[in-house]
């Protein structure tokens, strides 16, 4: 028993090993950002509210950029974080002929019933109806399916990389789970919170573009990491080259 113990343990290692290598051979695609940029989390505004006029007032206030969160419920995509509707939740097909005639560009992350084909569907529908969001969008998604599906439909894609908890055989699963979907979809970049920027990860993704977010935390010596392409603040994106 002991001995077929040993064989496992030795086998899953050389697995994450050989996996874990793929992103560090792989390099990120072209970005979508050429120089760097000042954007900004929700629009300009009320922080914790989606208002079209958040959106206006960013562009008017001379931010480049903006990102914010979709949710699917019953078929209606929404403009929001969580799944409470109420009657000012905004809509996006509310939203996006303001995106299309905005100067801007848009990292859209896609929150709770995108794990569902249907509603990936919905979307590319929704957005293919304004063809000149495609070159200032960047959508993050943290499934296979979601990812693939955009990049059919040549849509630049950002994968959400799953944090590290629980056991020791947790984290193995996450983390060959992100090496296997970041080396199948080679995604523009990938989304990670600063808070998992370490010597570890920073060596392991060092040729992946990265998008992070809670970047207080973040020590200051990756913000000279030029892979490191866009860093979300409290309120606001500044992008990297």
């Amino acid at each position: 028993m002991k001995h077929w113990s040993i064989r496992l343990s030795l086998t899953a290692f050389v697995l994450i090993v050989l996996l874990g290598a793929f992103p560090k051979i792989i390099s990120s695609p072209d970005f979508i950002f050429e120089k760097p940029q000042k954007w900004i989390h929700k629009g300009y505004g009320e922080y914790n509210q989606y208002k079209i006029y958040n959106f206006i007032a960013a562009h008017q206030t001379g931010y480049t950029g903006i990102e914010f969160d979709l949710t699917c419920i019953n078929n209606q995509i929404l403009v929001q974080h969580d799944m409470l509707v109420n009657k000012e939740s905004l809509k996006l097909d509310e939203l996006l002929p303001v995106l299309d005639s905005l100067d801007m560009y848009y990292w859209i992350d896609l929150k709770t019933g995108f794990d569902k084909r249907n509603n990936i569907l919905l979307l590319t529908n929704a957005l293919n109806e304004f063809p000149n969001l495609k070159n200032r969008t960047i959508i993050e998604c943290g499934t296979f399916s979601g990812l693939h599906t955009f990049k059919q439909q040549n849509y630049r894609i950002t994968y959400r990389i799953r944090q590290y908890s629980g056991n020791l055989f947790n984290q193995g699963i996450s983390f060959i789970k992100n090496c296997l979907i970041i080396t199948l979809s080679n995604p523009n970049a990938i989304a990670i919170d600063a808070k998992n920027i370490n010597p570890y990860t920073h060596f392991l993704y060092s040729n992946q573009n990265k998008m992070i977010w809670n970047t207080d935390e973040l020590q200051s010596k990756y913000l000279n990491d030029y892979s490191i392409k866009v860093a979300l603040e409290t309120k606001s994106i500044k992008v990297y080259e």
